[in-house]
């Protein structure tokens, strides 16, 4: 299975850790795949965080990684907003989301009602307050864009979270606009910038997660292989538990 991959890409929330604790097995196999010379990187929807920080907290937990081998919807979506000139544009997250558009010289404007982009980025703290900007934003936006649409995902003692498509499902329905492209999985943007960044073909990638609805489906519109963490799918390689892909290697 491994013979033609030369990286294997890793989901994070609920494949390598849930909340602040590694899953068992994972750091086994990310050590394996790099002694046979594959690189490792990992893929989150997460639109909170710097690369950085995602890179240290990794690293806390024994993975020898780098800001470089981490690919987040909130990098992507502000490689999306270089990549397409995007203009006037108004960011709805953290102020870490807003830090990565700035990291790459991206800028953006915090008037809502000068916007003609909006992005629309998960926010812990969301408030009464930031959904009437994020309105108003969208309102007078001619293009909105979502990091993700996630509906949860699995934290802090292997409980559910709202995700970032709570925030977008209430800009959506009070502005009366769909999103006009979503950057984060199971879109391809991801897989897109990996693949150009490390010169890989399609089949040389193999993406690695426990959901099938953005992991894996990114992976077969993409064209890449993929090892869906879990069980109940035919048409994907599936295993019960992430240290069951040692067997593989």
């Amino acid at each position: 299975m491994f013979s033609n991959i030369k990286t294997a890409a890793f989901d994070l929330d609920g494949t390598i850790y849930y909340g602040s604790k590694i899953i068992d097995g994972a750091l086994d196999v990310i050590n394996a795949l790099k002694s046979k010379n594959i690189k490792v990187i990992f893929v989150t929807n997460n639109s909170t965080k710097v690369r950085d920080q995602v890179a240290e907290k990794l690293r806390g937990m024994g993975i020898d990684c780098t800001e470089e081998d981490i690919m987040t919807a909130a990098y992507a979506s502000a490689c999306f907003a270089r990549e397409k000139d995007l203009k006037n544009l108004y960011i709805s997250g953290t102020d870490m989301l807003k830090k990565e558009f700035a990291d790459i010289g991206v800028s953006y404007t915090e008037v809502p009602e000068e916007a003609e982009n909006l992005i629309i980025g998960c926010d812990s703290k969301y408030t009464y307050d930031k959904m009437t900007l994020a309105l108003r934003a969208g309102l007078s936006a001619k293009s909105v864009y979502s990091c993700n649409t996630d509906r949860h995902f699995l934290g802090e003692g292997q409980k559910s979270y709202p995700g970032c498509g709570a925030m977008v499902a209430a800009i959506e329905w009070c502005c009366n606009k769909k999103c006009d492209a979503m950057i984060g999985k199971p879109g391809t943007y991801m897989l897109d910038l990996i693949c150009k960044t490390n010169g890989l073909e399609n089949e040389e990638l193999i993406m690695i997660g426990d959901t099938y609805e953005t992991d894996i489906a990114m992976a077969k519109e993409k064209g890449c292989p993929s090892i869906f963490i879990g069980n109940g799918y035919s048409d994907t390689v599936c295993v019960d538990k992430i240290s069951d892909i040692l067997k593989m290697i």
